[in-house]
């Protein structure tokens, strides 16, 4: 083996055999070999090597403790604002309570039952609340159809048959929509045209203007 020190080499030679004789020696007096140590320094050197992960990342909270996390006045902000607490809220003003049993809790429940089902892509509640009001105005135009009908004054005749016009229309436009729901209608694009910046989109032919040169 040779050394290299400030440019010049300096051939030193090492006995090898001189510096492992005294280990035999050693390991013989002790009644073992070299050879018997070999399992037990590879499995010390994959022990050392073996990485050890630590993870250092906190765990991400959950949902309930977010929730536990919240104030009173937060869930009960949380909770007004909700689409289907809303409308629970109306539907109980104008359906009242059937027998003590009917609460904005039970409305709220049932609602999001129902738009989960939407967002799932079930529309058959949509359907079915379609045709419950197209039937709903149908009754509300023939009553007030039958009762303009037995008005003896010309003008309550005219209010009476107005307002069940109103609802025969209402009728019209909820089976409209129904249509709709079932069978969406298919847009044919003839031309798209895309573009980042600006655009000039010439269709046709752009008619020739001739002129006439008139002499004086």
């Amino acid at each position: 083996m040779t050394v290299t020190m400030k440019g010049a080499l300096i051939p030193i030679e090492i006995d090898c055999r001189a510096a492992i004789k005294p280990l035999h020696q050693t390991d013989a007096k002790r009644g073992g070999s070299l050879h018997d140590l070999a399992p037990a320094a590879r499995a010390m050197t994959s022990i050392q090597e073996k990485p050890v992960a630590l993870s250092t990342a906190s765990p991400s909270p959950t949902r309930g403790q977010l929730v536990a996390k919240k104030t009173v006045g937060q869930q009960m902000a949380d909770l007004a604002l909700q689409p289907s607490f809303s409308a629970a809220t109306v539907a109980l003003a104008y359906l009242g309570q059937p027998g003590g049993e009917l609460s904005v809790a039970g409305l709220n429940e049932a609602l999001k039952v129902t738009i989960d089902d939407i967002n799932a892509g079930d529309m058959s509640r949509v359907e079915a609340m379609l045709i419950a009001q197209a039937h709903a105005m149908q009754a509300i135009f023939v009553d007030l159809a039958g009762r303009g009908a037995r008005a003896e004054r010309p003008e309550h005749r005219e209010s009476l048959l107005r307002m069940a016009f109103r609802a025969q229309n209402q009728c019209r436009m909820t089976l409209e929509t129904l249509a709709t729901v079932k069978n969406p209608p298919v847009i044919f694009a003839r031309q798209a045209n895309i573009a980042n910046g600006p655009q000039q989109i010439n269709n046709g032919v752009v008619p020739t203007v001739q002129t006439h040169a008139h002499g004086n």
